[in-house]
């Protein structure tokens, strides 16, 4: 759902980061969508921000004639959901021939919530989100015609048997479902469902399982399992010397004496059929050479020289896999520091907030306006106040989009706000949290893009941000120490997709520019949701973390620039804001008490973010 790299709602929700592969996948979770303060009534959808599967299988002749490589992606499946895929895509690739009805199914069943083209077809917030369910599902069958005792009739779209799973879906996925396994099927689309409750007409049937397809696809992989080709070398000079290798490693041993033949020599291709029987190892015999004459040795002795050397080359690959592990280097030496006053950052996200915080004279603005037009407006008045102005461009820069660069470019600021590797150019003058700078490899690449700081990853907790301020130089860093996170950062439009019947931005009608919506979860938070001026949609999280209990800690770090985001506040709420964590630079009042008094101040409360773990 959200841009990889760019989603936080893990993090900010539950301290998991999805960038190290720690994703709480809060996109399934159920959401109530505000709009304008108010529940907007949207039936039985509640999963606004879970999509249907990405499936393109269909596609794959067009995309092997513009892509190198295609990359399925199968977290915590199983392994017959790698077989189907892994089949399908194989033989699409291979024939350029869509897929046939029973591979579709197939991959239907071993893993589907629904399956779409993404983006791929354009945008299409219509479809992408279905926001009925976050459940894999199977394959649809079709809807309750009608009852009569045990039986269940159905138009049935799809194969059904005995045995087959199913699932009756009366529109609320969050219960305990019924269904179980099908007793019997009639013709005419009628079956029962063992000890399973009577659904009722209009109920929705899934197929949830399917054994034959599952036990067809296991049998893939079972009775394939790939084996590693050895070589084999036989040689005689009085004793039967053999000799294995996997092409990296290798092993020698013998059978002992040899004696003449009188009767029945060895030969090449009985040496081949006993050191062959490697059933129980990993290996298989590829090339046999034997060099061995007129010769006879007992056979229990070959298989005794087969079953040791195996053994030793299993041995041998353990020890050595063909790879170091090496430990890391850091920094053998101190950084640079960069010496200065400590320095308060506004970043603003609107007219009031910026006229505040010039009032409170603040001497270092970034601005993040979703009407990028009033960016002239935004330089004219710091510049005239005689204060240094960032720019924002789009988190996400996609081809055709330089335009919007162009003119932040032209608005008059001081520079701009890199959010992106694409806008690292000579006007980029801070690297945002997006470019995640989690560690100092990455932060000494950006700063020698010739950014002046950057801002570090909100992965990091307390403990590992000081130990990337004793990597890199704290004085260029800019560390925020107020915000609503970031959690989502998606191309998906809830405003398209749940305030209008448009497809894309050219038919939404733009209610992003009439109402101000938020996401309520299960627990009451309400998350605000922003659309910037690519029409991507940024989830907030909805209470406000706080740094400032640990902003002594970072000025004794050498940390020297500080920013206070804002979002939804006014002009007043921006003014206290700034005051209160400017006295804590000042050293006029400690960061716990302005902690305090925030939380006891917010209605919602005040956290400490990703720094308090």
């Amino acid at each position: 759902m959200s841009y990889s790299g760019q989603c936080l709602t893990s993090e900010a929700l539950g301290g998991r980061s999805a960038n190290r592969g720690a994703c709480a996948q809060a996109c399934r979770l159920p959401y109530d969508l505000i709009v304008d303060g108010r529940r907007a009534d949207l039936g039985a959808r509640k999963y606004l921000l879970s999509p249907q599967d990405l499936s393109t299988v269909d596609l794959v002749p067009q995309l092997a004639g513009l892509v190198h490589a295609l990359k399925i992606e199968g977290r915590l499946k199983t392994p017959e959901y790698v077989a189907a895929t892994t089949r399908a895509y194989r033989k699409a690739l291979d024939t350029a021939v869509p897929p046939a009805r029973e591979e579709s199914l197939a991959l239907e069943q071993v893993f589907s919530r629904g399956f779409t083209h993404g983006f791929l077809d354009g945008t299409d917030h219509q479809t992408l989100v279905k926001g009925l369910s976050p459940k894999k599902r199977g394959i649809f069958l079709g809807e309750v015609a009608s009852v009569a005792g045990a039986r269940v009739r159905v138009a049935l779209r799809a194969p059904l048997k005995p045995g087959d799973g199913v699932v009756f879906d009366y529109g609320r996925p969050e219960d305990d479902e019924p269904g179980g396994r099908v007793l019997r099927v009639w013709p005419g689309g009628e079956f029962e469902v063992r000890g399973c409750p009577a659904p009722k007409p209009g109920w929705r049937v899934w197929k949830t399982d399917d054994p034959a397809i599952r036990r067809e696809l296991r049998a893939t992989f079972e009775r394939t399992a790939r084996r590693v080709p050895v070589d084999a070398t036989v040689e005689t000079d009085g004793v039967l010397r053999i000799a294995l290798t996997d092409g990296r490693h290798r092993v020698t041993g013998d059978a002992g004496p040899v004696q003449e033949a009188r009767t029945r020599p060895l030969t090449a291709e009985y040496l081949r059929e006993h050191l062959g029987r490697l059933g129980d190892t990993p290996f298989e015999l590829r090339n046999l050479d034997a060099r061995i004459g007129n010769v006879m040795v007992p056979v229990s002795r070959i298989n005794e020289a087969r079953r040791k050397l195996a053994g030793e080359l299993i041995a041998l690959r353990r020890s050595t896999p063909g790879w170091t592990l090496r430990p890391f280097v850091g920094r053998s030496a101190s950084p640079a520091r960069t010496e200065g006053e400590p320095r308060l950052v506004a970043l603003c996200r609107s007219m009031e907030q910026l006229r505040a915080a010039l009032a409170e004279k603040v001497a270092h603005v970034e601005c993040d306006f979703e009407d990028i037009r009033r960016y002239r407006e935004a330089a004219v008045v710091a510049r005239a106040a005689g204060v240094e102005i960032l720019l924002a461009p789009p988190r996400i820069h996609k081809p055709g989009e330089a335009g919007i660069l162009n003119f932040i470019a032209g608005c008059g600021a001081d520079g701009i706000l890199a959010r992106s590797t694409a806008h690292l150019s000579p006007l980029a003058r801070v690297g945002d949290f997006s470019l995640n700078a989690a560690n100092e490899r990455t932060a000494e690449w950006l700063l020698a893009k010739g950014l002046a700081r950057i801002v570090p990853s909100y992965d990091l907790d307390w403990a590992q941000l000081q130990s990337f301020l004793a990597r890199v130089d704290p004085g260029r860093c800019e560390v925020v120490v107020h915000q609503h996170m970031p959690m989502f950062h998606d191309e998906h439009c809830l405003f398209a997709a749940f305030l209008s019947e448009g497809r894309n931005a050219t038919e939404c009608g733009r209610p992003c520019d009439r109402h101000r919506v938020a996401i309520e979860d299960r627990v009451g938070a309400r998350h605000p949701v922003k659309a910037d001026v690519g029409c991507r949609n940024t989830v907030y999280g909805g209470v406000a973390q706080s740094a400032s209990p640990y902003m002594r800690g970072m000025l004794e770090l050498g940390v020297r620039w500080f920013r206070v985001e804002l979002l939804l506040q006014d002009g007043a709420e921006t003014a206290r804001l700034i005051r209160g964590y400017r006295d804590v630079l000042d050293g006029r009042t400690d960061g716990h008490a302005l902690w305090r008094d925030l939380r006891a101040s917010s209605f919602m409360g005040v956290t400490r973010g990703p720094l308090g773990g």
